[in-house]
């Protein structure tokens, strides 16, 4: 496998049920991971966990479960500890500038992360993809997090987080109620796991739970400790226990006092303004 061919990554990432379903990854704002010399570690022997140690990456459980990782040679920003289980995993991190923290636990199997090549300072995530096959946590290139927890259940599904994201501290993507309600007449689930869509250039507050189900659109802004049960559209604002539009048309810029020159590039993302 050539993990330079964008093509060939595509084709080989579009296996995954999660990320066919949703048709996101490649699309403007959900940018392909892209290498420039990969290094390809399939987790066969405690050599191959040796030689992810080396890279950052501490592999607990897996070998000779089929597990593969996908990392840029030379990568020297890693520090994550994944939890194995399930067989068939593949984990895909591009990026020489890599800066990606925390925990993973993938107890399915077949299930896919891909991490594009993150911004300044570091992501730091803990998510876990437990009683589910065929999923995938996808983050997007650039984007920026002090600390997100994602939660994934539910074959098939996915959590899609675009390009250039701004991220705080406390934040939930839960894509489960972890577990069942039942319906006592018809014996039904009445919570199913269902998928999320975070669009890119979004940016979200302290304390946020984004909950099964929701998609936030492109440019759009969350505020602190608010609970996102319902759709919110791009280029808007949203506050509130449940989350509530309260402004339309507005976005933001990393810097707390922006150029014209930063604004003006607001209106360069045809995903955000309207009528571009």
């Amino acid at each position: 496998m050539d993990w330079t061919d964008t093509n060939a990554v595509r084709n080989v990432l579009f296996k995954n049920e999660g990320i066919r379903t949703k048709a996101l990854l490649g699309s403007p704002g959900y940018s392909l991971p892209s290498f420039s010399k990969p290094l390809e570690i399939q987790l066969k022997t405690e050599e191959d966990a040796a030689v992810l140690k080396r890279h950052g990456i501490e592999a607990l459980g897996g070998i000779g479960q089929g597990h593969t990782f996908i990392i840029e040679d030379g990568v020297e920003r890693l520090s994550i500890k994944i939890n194995l289980g399930g067989r068939d995993n593949l984990f895909v991190l591009s990026g020489k500038q890599q800066r990606l923290r925390g925990t993973f636990s993938v107890y399915g199997n077949r299930n896919v992360v891909i991490c594009g090549e993150m911004g300044s300072p570091a992501v730091n995530v803990d998510a876990i993809l437990s009683r589910t096959d065929d999923a995938a946590l996808f983050i997007g290139r650039g984007t920026t997090a002090a600390q997100i927890s994602c939660w994934l259940e539910g074959a098939g599904n996915s959590l899609h987080i675009g390009d250039d994201c701004l991220f705080s501290w406390g934040i939930w993507f839960r894509l489960s109620d972890s577990h069942a309600m039942i319906d006592l007449q018809d014996r039904s689930i009445l919570n199913l796991p269902k998928s999320i869509v975070v669009g890119p250039h979004v940016w979200i507050g302290q304390d946020v739970i984004v909950m099964k189900g929701t998609d936030i659109g492109a440019g759009s802004i969350v505020g602190a400790r608010s609970v996102v049960t319902k759709d919110i559209p791009r280029a808007a604002v949203a506050v509130g226990m449940p989350a509530k539009v309260v402004r339309r048309n507005a976005s933001w810029t990393r810097s707390p006092t922006p150029t014209p020159q930063d604004i003006d590039e607001l209106f360069l993302m045809p995903l955000i303004v309207e009528g571009r």
